[in-house]
């Protein structure tokens, strides 16, 4: 992702949760994945009118206090709460009725993409050279299993072999050399740069899903630790007006045209249908002076469709 910060979308307090219990599991020795169960079977056993009715929302119940930063987070099937702290760059476990206890210590990087399965649970750690909007200088995907191992899978390594967005181009698409070479440094043509943000994980049986911000890719780890592009997200076109034009500094040439913004993923969660459900923050402002730009995208796993 270039020259934009954006932040997580998990941000949220509610009381009477409700977490679909899912089979216990053997022993944990399955990698990024789980035997046992098909997605196909999952999905099936989420289905509106098959199992419980979706919860209820009630009064909101305090369950961690003084968290630094706690943009991601999900609930296992007995309840316990691992929450990803950005700002402290750590991973804590909230055990109803207990005191939050650190299982990934801070180490200086960004946490986010906090997902459990079967006693299992996987976040991110990214490290940039400026902050959190810097390109980044280390980017892993990290699995704590039943038994406490931890394994790491290189998501940097993998944006700089494959770069999924590289030949994808984010800038105005239709200008006249005259106006294009009025546009400003910033918004001239560019294609996706070598970039890696784990911002949402989906663990499911002998796979997990990446929804990687910075290669604007869905991504897929499988059980040993291998990862390949799912499906690249398309870039969000803006139509320029007189008052963004007006607002940023852009020639009255622009008016009129659109901009391709990256269209930076945020999280993944699996459907009752089986699909993908990827939601998106584009790139740009997020004061809402864009208008309406966020998304989300329905994705065939098996095709990337």
């Amino acid at each position: 992702m270039r020259g934009t910060r954006f932040i997580a979308v998990a941000a949220l307090a509610a009381g009477g949760l409700l977490v679909a219990g899912l089979p216990a599991s053997a022993a944990d020795r399955d990698g990024f994945g789980h035997r046992g169960a098909t997605v196909q079977e999952l999905a099936r056993g989420w289905h509106p009118g098959h199992g419980p009715k979706p919860p209820t929302a009630g009064e909101p119940t305090t369950v961690a206090e003084h968290l630094a930063g706690p943009l991601t987070f999900d609930v296992d099937g007995r309840g316990t709460l691992y929450v990803g702290q950005a700002f402290a760059g750590n991973l804590v476990r909230v055990v109803p009725g207990q005191p939050p206890e650190e299982i990934a210590p801070s180490s200086g990087t960004d946490i986010a993409a906090v997902s459990t399965f079967m006693g299992a649970v996987t976040w991110s750690h990214r490290r940039a050279a400026e902050g959190d909007i810097g390109e980044a200088e280390e980017s892993f995907l990290q699995r704590r299993g039943r038994d406490g191992v931890v394994t790491s899978v290189d998501l940097l390594a993998f944006e700089r072999a494959a770069n999924p967005d590289g030949a994808v181009e984010y800038s105005f698409t239709d200008l006249d050399p005259a106006c294009a070479a009025l546009v400003p440094p910033e918004l001239a043509p560019y294609t996706g740069a070598v970039d890696s943000h784990a911002y949402g994980s989906l663990m499911l049986p002998g796979v997990t899903y990446v929804a990687d911000a910075g290669a604007n890719a869905l991504l897929k780890v499988d059980r040993s630790g291998q990862v390949s592009t799912v499906a690249v997200l398309p870039p969000v076109p803006v139509e320029v007006t007189a008052e963004i034009a007006g607002a940023i500094g852009l020639p009255a040439c622009v008016v009129g045209h659109e901009y391709n913004l990256e269209p930076v993923p945020t999280d993944v969660e699996l459907g009752h249908d089986g699909w993908l459900y990827v939601s998106t923050l584009p790139g740009g402002p997020e004061d809402g002076s864009l208008g309406p730009i966020g998304s989300v995208y329905k994705v065939n796993p098996w095709t990337g469709r």
